[in-house]
């Protein structure tokens, strides 16, 4: 079997992870689980499997070829390492033993995805597949990424009906998701998938699975997925299409607002706008369903230990310190740079915002066809936005975290564009062109 597949199984399997089946407090008030309870230690069983498997047939088989390439497409390895070995420095001062061990497992984790996936884009340049087979493996292994979730909790709708659906007895809405699934990672999930599945076709039947996407994304009811999404849309059109087409994309989106914004069709819209803002009040929607409770909370936390936090994981908890409201208890800080704030002080936070902007500069920098450059914006643009209200790099591996993490090796480990007018190149062309 082929070192670059066996890589490629298992850093699917990782970002898809193990599913929720288990159902917990959601309101985090009754208990702290810790890694002492049934999901957390099918996890950890699950990634001991990945991380022998990974070692036992990938590691230890390492092509004995090799050849020369720049040190700088591994920085990103070891700057994202460099981040959670900070983390991991930090947390060992300010935790408890036990809060400690939660926080060293999480550390484990991250850097067995980032080893994973280091490897696996490793494994091309020390082929002769070229940008081609970089490019094709990793469309394909954004394919599972994004479908596995969705057929998942569609199988879950048969099986365990309860666990693919949440409701809300507050607002009367059912989420596409639940406890298999969280509604808002799904959401992003589908909506990445969706682009993907929809400008790089390789069956006639993937652009109504493209559809089917978007439609499970809408089903989620998730503000922030749709927002990336539309966002994503807007800058697509304006970046990839003509200047009439640039021009009318922005006309239309400032029509949208005036009329949303003013008012004039209040009527007209007030069965989507119900939907939208699922069933919540104004000022629920303003305060972005809290978060921005949530975010005071975190600068209140950060400004009692600004040099080194609470803590990886387990500081992020102690919010419920600082948060006013007794109904409900944040498990992060809804938002990655205040959140790696909170977990590690001001400098993490700023490290956070570092790897967003280094890999924006990577992205805007690097010469890809104008196919591959689209999907990997779609995963840029939306997995951005998802940071904004949830973490994906101060908190634990899951599913959008581990996607940017395959985007950073994807975009840092890619190999120079060949030159024109040569036979080599037309024999390396890149399967995906514009």
């Amino acid at each position: 079997m082929k070192i670059n597949l066996i890589c490629r199984s298992l850093i699917i399997a990782a970002a898809v992870g193990v599913p929720g089946f288990v159902k917990f407090d959601t309101t985090g008030l009754t208990q702290d689980f810790g890694l002492i309870n049934i999901q957390s230690i099918t996890r950890m069983v699950f990634f001991a499997v990945i991380g022998f498997l990974f070692i036992s047939l990938g590691l230890l088989k390492f092509p004995k070829k090799s050849r020369l390439h720049p040190p700088t497409s591994n920085f990103w390895a070891i700057g994202l390492l460099s981040y959670y070995g900070l983390f991991f420095v930090l947390s060992a001062i300010e935790l408890p033993m036990n809060g400690f061990a939660v926080a060293a497992y999480r550390v484990v984790e991250w850097a067995l995805v980032i080893s994973l996936c280091w490897y696996y884009f490793r494994s091309f340049q020390i082929s002769d597949v070229g940008a081609s087979g970089l490019n094709d493996d990793f469309i394909s292994c954004m394919r599972w990424i994004t479908s596995l979730p969705a057929l998942v909790v569609l199988a879950g709708l048969i099986i365990v009906p309860d666990l693919a659906y949440s409701y809300s007895t507050e607002t009367g809405t059912f989420r596409f998701g639940g406890y298999l699934f969280g509604p808002n990672s799904l959401g992003v999930i589908c909506g990445i998938g969706s682009v993907l599945f929809w400008i790089l076709p390789r069956r006639r039947t993937d652009k109504l699975w493209s559809i089917a996407l978007f439609i499970f994304m809408l089903l989620t009811y998730s503000r922030g997925a749709m927002i990336a999404f539309i966002s994503y849309i807007l800058y697509y059109n304006f970046i990839y299409s003509s200047f009439i087409r640039k021009i009318s994309s922005v006309f239309l989106f400032l029509v949208f607002l005036i009329v949303l914004t003013s008012g004039i069709a209040e009527n007209f819209f007030s069965g989507t706008l119900t939907a939208f803002s699922r069933g919540d009040s104004s000022k629920s929607i303003a305060t972005l369903n809290s978060r921005t409770v949530v975010w005071d909370a975190a600068l209140k936390a950060i400004n009692d230990s600004p040099w080194i936090g609470h803590g990886f994981i387990q500081g992020p908890k102690k919010l419920r310190n600082y948060f006013e409201q007794k109904w409900w208890a944040p498990p992060h800080a809804h938002n990655d740079i205040l959140n790696a704030g909170v977990a590690g002080g001001w400098v993490m936070a700023v490290f956070t915002l570092l790897i967003f902007i280094t890999l924006a500069i990577k992205f805007y920098r690097l010469n890809l066809p104008k196919k591959p450059k689209a999907v990997a914006g779609s995963i840029l643009v939306q997995g951005t936005l998802y940071s904004i209200l949830t973490p994906v790099f101060s908190t634990a591996a899951y599913s959008v975290g581990i996607i940017m993490v395959i985007l950073i090796g994807y975009l840092f480990m890619q190999p120079p564009l060949p030159k024109k007018n040569t036979q080599r190149n037309q024999r390396h062309a890149y399967s995906y062109s514009s």
